[in-house]
């Protein structure tokens, strides 16, 4: 081989690693060399900057030595150095280092078997990663507060919906008894006019009569007259729009005669009264007849409501 090959050869090569060892030397991660012991053989600027030690008081020594490990993160650095030894690259993995000057960080770490110049050792690749597991923390408790508030609102939200959900029953409660009680009073209410209705046409209106049909001199004649006018005028609220003139008819028939008058069918008047239809067909004929127009051609809601 020529000389001058040789030469060009060698400075090529020493050229190459001149630029491997700056590339160690200044990369930005901690770069170190082990043997399989765990000494360390060599390192860069990182890796002082990172363990606080120079490298003349790292090479020579091992991670125990040096108590860079705290004793509870030993097997895991054991488990590195153990795939190592069988030729497999391990990482990345999370660890505690502690300083020089006794401060600990979180580091990551991977490490790789290589061969330099026939000799097997291990390149392990080292990085600070305190600030990125205090900020991952920091957003843990952040989304942990979160998700307690959220929680909680939740829970007082479901609460506040379980009373509003209780006062709206308690309200339809409410509003279904006050219905009841107007619907009781209204039947309270129709059935004291019917009572009233009922007397004055049973009890008074009778005897109204015969006094009539005795023997009275004008003066109480007059006197008669004006007590059967006014007898017509206090029950005549009771009836409900039938004319007062209906003194005549069953309470029940002034029901029905009042519901007539309001343009209900006799299916209709059945259902509201809880009746059959035949029972109210012959309260209609009931009513024709007492007031006169039986077995006439005479609508009888018509005639109904000419009555004053």
């Amino acid at each position: 081989m020529n000389p001058n090959q040789n030469k060009r050869g060698a400075s090529a090569s020493s050229d190459s690693e001149e630029r491997l060892k700056i590339l160690f030397e200044f990369a930005p991660d901690a770069y170190y060399l082990n043997d399989l012991e765990g000494r360390f053989i060599d390192g860069n600027r990182a890796a002082e900057e990172l363990t606080g030690f120079r490298k003349q008081e790292l090479i020579g020594k091992n991670f125990l030595e040096l108590d860079l490990i705290p004793e509870s993160d030993i097997p895991k650095a054991m488990e590195h150095l153990k795939k190592n030894l069988a030729g497999l690259p391990s990482g990345p993995d999370e660890l505690v280092l502690i300083k020089k000057d006794g401060t600990s960080i979180i580091i990551e770490v991977r490490t790789y078997p290589v061969t330099i110049k026939g000799k097997d050792t291990v390149l392990g690749i080292a990085r600070d990663v305190t600030r990125r597991k205090e900020v991952e923390a920091e957003l843990k408790k952040a989304r942990d507060e979160l998700e307690k508030r959220v929680a909680e609102r939740t829970i007082e939200l479901a609460r506040t919906n379980q009373k509003l959900e209780q006062k709206t029953i308690h309200l339809e409660e409410a509003n279904t008894a006050l219905k009841v009680l107007l619907k009781r009073r209204e039947a309270d209410r129709m059935e004291l006019e019917e009572k009233v209705l009922f007397n004055v046409k049973e009890l008074i209106l009778p005897y109204l009569e015969k006094v009539k049909g005795g023997r009275l001199d004008d003066r109480q004649k007059l006197f008669v007259e004006i007590l059967e006018s006014n007898l017509k005028d206090i029950v005549a609220p009771f009836i409900r729009g039938v004319s007062s003139g209906f003194l005549k008819l069953t309470p029940m028939e002034i029901q029905v005669a009042n519901l007539i008058r309001q343009g209900k069918t006799t299916k209709e008047i059945a259902n509201a009264q809880s009746l059959s239809p035949k029972t109210i067909e012959f309260h209609r004929e009931n009513i024709r007849k007492k007031i006169g127009i039986k077995n006439k051609k005479i609508n009888l809601q018509t005639y109904l409501n000419t009555l004053p």
